[in-house]
């Protein structure tokens, strides 16, 4: 669950400044992590290795996929039984 500690600081606009509504955004549990340890943590996540803009989720797409795999699947199924037969 998280918090958001200056909910006037929530940006009006969706996908508006991002960043800076993130960084209002904090976890309700306090981190058991030393800060020094909590730092490295941080310096290794905002590394631009770990920044790779990703593609939206497509769901029509992944049911497609889904559906040709276990039609394809059954088919072979189907082509199998008979040569068994």
């Amino acid at each position: 669950m998280i918090h958001v500690n200056n909910p006037a600081s929530i940006p009006a606009t969706p996908g508006c400044c991002a960043e800076e509504f993130l960084q209002n955004i904090e976890p309700r549990m306090p981190s058991r992590l030393s800060p020094d340890d909590q730092q490295r943590v941080d310096d290794y996540l905002s590394a631009p290795q770990h920044q790779v803009e990703r593609q939206p989720f497509r769901p029509w797409r992944l049911a497609l996929i889904v559906l040709t795999v276990v039609a394809g699947l059954g088919l072979l199924s189907r082509i199998l039984g008979r040569l068994a037969l």
